[in-house]
C-alpha cells in the first residue's frame, strides 16, 4: 500500500490547477491513470478528462521522463512505470454549471475537488494533499481529513479525498453550534440584497435544519459540517458530501420567501445525505467504480427518502406549512402518473438506469421516471403504514443507519425489503410492491388512511409536455399514448398558432378545456404545417379534503411536529405548491 502525495497549486487568473502527484510502491508493468468519469450523487458520465491540458510523468527517483499515452476518454497509461512515479498536470477548472461536482477556480476564490484530479485506479493507499495557495488566501477544510502540517491533509483513501472539497480564497464564514457540533456557512459570494438585514436569520434557519436532522437520527456522524454557498441566477448547485455540501443561492434568496425555501430545501436534502447516501449507501456505492460506473438498484431510497425528508423537515422546522407538504405529495404523484412510463418503469429499474435517465431526453416521458419522486412517495406510504402501528419512518431510518452504515458495498433493494418486512410484514409488502412493480405506489390510499378524502377528476389533454408551467411554445416531449402522438407531433416542435391565432398559452389551454379538437400551427426545423388534434382525457387527483377525526388530526400533528394541526371537517387543502429542483413539467 502506497501513499498518494498530491500538491495542488493554483493559477487563479487562468482558472487552472497545477497538480503534482507522486505514487510510491507502483507494481511492475504499465501504470493506469484516470480522471473520474462520474462522482457519487451526480449520476451522469462526465468528461472532465478533457480539462487536463497537459499531463506528463517522470521517474520520481531520477527525474527521467516517462512515455504517456491516452487510454480511453478519461485515462492515460504510463508504460514500464518504475516503482515511484511523479505525475504533473495542468488542469482547466472553470465550468460554473458543474462547479459543485468538479470544483471551480475563480480569480478570487476556489472550490477544489478531486473530481478533476488524475488518480491511479486499483492502487490503494491513503492520500496526502498539500495546498499551495496564493498569498493571503485562507483555506477552509471540512471534516473528513487529518491535518498533518501547514496546508497539508491526510485522507484515508481516494474516495475520502473525492468526498471532501475544500474552499480557498475570498470567503465569509459564519459558524453556529448545534447540539455541540460546529456548523459552518461559507459564502464565496454573498447574496447581493438583504445580507445585513436577513443574513443572520438565514444562518439560523440552517441551524434549525441541522436540529431537525439530529432529531431523526439522534446524533451527528461528523465532527463538523460545512454549507458552501455560491450566489448565482444561472447555476443549480446541490451535491452532498460526508461533511459538507455545495449549494447555489438565488440572488433574491434573502428577500423572497420562495427562493429562501428553495435554498432551505436543497440544504436540508444535502445535509440529510450525510446519513442517507454518504454513510448509508446503496450497493455497490460502498466501493464505486469511478471509471466504468456503478449501478445501484436502490437509489429510490438514497434519493427518494431524502427528498421526502427535505419537505418533512421543512414543516418540522417551521418554514413550510403542512398544506405545502400535502400539495407537493399530490403533485409529485400527478407528475409521475401523467407519464406513460408510470406503468412501465419500477423504482428499481429507474435506479439502475440512473446514468441514462438522470437528465431529460426526447422520449423520456415514455421511457423513464425520476427515482427521487418515486422514492419520495414510497417513503410517504411507509410512513403512514408504520405510524398505524405506533412506529415511524424516523425510527426505521435510525435503525437502518445503525445496521447498514459503512457495511460492505452497501444495501440492495432486497435488503431494504427484508429490513422493513422484519419490522412489519405490511411494510415489507409495500417495499416489495412499491419498489419492484410499476405504478404500485399507494399515495391516494395513504391520504385516506390519514383522514383525507381524495377526489379524482377527468383532465382534458393532448399529450404535449412542456417545461415549467406550460407557458412556452416549444414542445419538450410527447406522450406516446396520446392524441398528440397519433397526430405525429414530436419533441422540439414549436407551436406557432392555435385556432388560427398566434400562439398564446392562455388560448391553448382554453381550447383544450372547451373544444373537442384543437387546431395547431406547427414548425419543425424549416417546415410548417397545420394539424387538428383531438382532445383526450386522463384522470388525476383534483381535490384533497379533510374528513378525519380528532385522533387522526392529532396523529398527523405528531408526524409533522405541529402541535396545532386541527383542521375543520370539510377543509379543502390547496394543491398549488409544487417544488422540484430537477424541474417541473406540465402535460397539456
Amino acid at each position: 500500500m502506497s501513499v498518494h502525495r498530491y500538491t495542488i497549486a493554483l493559477d487563479p487568473q487562468r482558472h487552472q490547477i497545477l497538480l503534482t502527484l507522486q505514487l510510491d510502491g507502483v507494481p511492475p508493468g504499465p501504470l493506469r491513470l484516470a480522471v473520474p468519469t462520474w462522482v457519487p450523487g451526480a449520476y451522469a458520465f462526465l468528461r472532465f478528462g478533457r480539462d487536463v491540458l497537459e499531463l506528463r510523468a517522470e521517474d520520481a527517483a531520477s527525474g527521467r521522463s516517462l512515455p504517456v499515452t491516452r487510454a480511453g476518454w478519461s485515462g492515460w497509461t504510463v508504460e514500464s512505470a518504475p516503482s515511484a512515479v511523479r505525475v504533473h498536470a495542468r488542469i482547466n477548472a472553470w465550468e460554473p454549471a458543474w462547479g459543485e461536482v468538479a470544483g471551480l477556480v475563480d480569480a478570487r476564490w476556489a472550490v477544489l475537488s478531486a473530481a478533476r484530479y488524475p488518480f491511479a485506479p486499483g492502487l490503494p493507499g491513503p492520500c496526502e494533499v498539500e495546498y499551495r495557495l496564493p498569498a493571503e488566501w485562507p483555506l477552509h477544510h471540512p471534516s473528513g481529513a487529518e491535518p498533518v502540517g501547514p496546508g497539508r491533509y491526510r485522507y484515508p483513501g481516494h474516495a475520502a479525498l473525492l468526498d471532501t472539497p475544500v474552499v480557498a480564497g475570498a470567503m465569509t464564514r459564519v459558524t453556529r453550534m448545534v447540539r455541540g457540533t460546529p456548523f459552518h456557512a461559507v459564502f464565496v459570494d454573498r447574496p447581493p440584497v438583504g445580507d445585513a438585514e436577513e443574513g443572520p436569520s438565514f444562518v439560523e434557519g440552517l441551524a434549525r435544519i441541522a436540529e431537525t436532522c439530529h432529531d431523526v437520527f439522534g446524533s451527528f456522524p461528523f465532527a463538523d459540517y460545512t454549507f458552501v454557498f455560491e450566489t448565482s441566477a444561472e447555476s443549480t448547485w446541490g451535491l452532498e458530501h460526508g461533511g459538507c455540501t455545495l449549494v447555489t443561492l438565488d440572488p433574491e434568496v434573502l428577500i423572497d420567501r420562495h427562493q429562501r425555501n428553495e435554498a432551505y430545501r436543497v440544504s436540508a436534502h444535502e445535509l440529510f445525505h450525510a446519513w442517507n447516501g454518504c454513510r448509508l449507501k446503496a450497493a455497490p456505492l460502498g466501493a464505486p467504480d469511478l471509471v466504468a460506473g456503478s449501478f445501484p438498484d436502490a437509489l429510490w431510497l438514497t434519493e427518494g427518502f431524502t427528498r421526502y425528508y427535505e419537505f418533512l423537515l421543512g414543516v418540522r422546522g417551521g418554514w413550510l406549512s403542512p398544506a405545502e407538504l400535502f400539495a407537493n405529495l399530490v403533485n409529485y404523484h400527478r407528475h409521475l402518473e401523467m407519464r406513460p412510463a408510470w406503468g412501465r418503469v419500477t423504482p428499481e429499474d429507474s435506479s439502475r438506469a440512473t446514468f441514462l435517465n438522470h437528465h431529460r431526453f426526447p422520449g423520456a416521458v415514455n421511457a423513464s421516471l425520476d427515482y427521487y419522486d418515486q422514492g419520495m412517495l414510497l417513503a410517504f406510504d411507509l410512513e403512514v403504514e408504520l405510524r398505524s402501528a405506533r412506529d415511524s419512518l424516523d425510527a426505521a431510518m435510525r435503525d437502518l443507519f445503525a445496521a447498514w452504515a459503512g457495511r460492505g458495498t452497501g444495501y440492495t433493494s432486497a435488503d431494504i425489503r427484508d429490513f422493513f418486512a422484519a419490522r412489519r410484514a405490511e411494510a415489507g409488502v409495500l417495499v416489495a410492491e412499491g419498489a419492484g412493480r410499476a405504478g404500485a405506489l399507494q399515495t391516494e390510499r395513504s391520504f385516506h388512511r390519514l383522514g383525507f378524502e381524495v377526489e379524482r377528476g377527468a383532465v382534458p389533454f393532448l399529450g404535449l409536455l412542456f417545461d415549467g408551467e406550460g407557458k412556452g411554445a416549444r414542445v419538450s416531449d410527447v406522450a406516446d399514448a396520446s392524441p398528440a402522438a397519433e397526430a405525429g407531433l414530436a419533441p422540439g416542435d414549436e407551436l406557432l398558432g392555435v385556432a388560427g391565432w398566434a400562439f398564446r398559452p392562455t388560448f391553448f389551454r382554453w381550447c383544450i378545456e372547451h373544444q373537442p379538437r384543437v387546431e395547431l400551427a406547427v414548425r419543425r426545423g424549416e417546415r410548417r404545417w397545420t394539424v387538428e388534434v383531438p382532445v383526450g382525457q386522463r384522470t388525476e387527483i383534483r381535490r384533497l379534503t379533510w374528513a378525519g377525526t380528532a385522533d387522526q388530526a392529532e396523529a398527523v400533528g405528531r408526524w409533522l411536529g405541529v402541535a396545532d394541526f386541527q383542521p375543520k371537517p370539510g377543509r379543502v387543502f390547496g394543491l398549488g405548491s409544487h417544488d422540484n429542483f430537477h424541474g417541473i413539467q406540465t402535460i397539456l
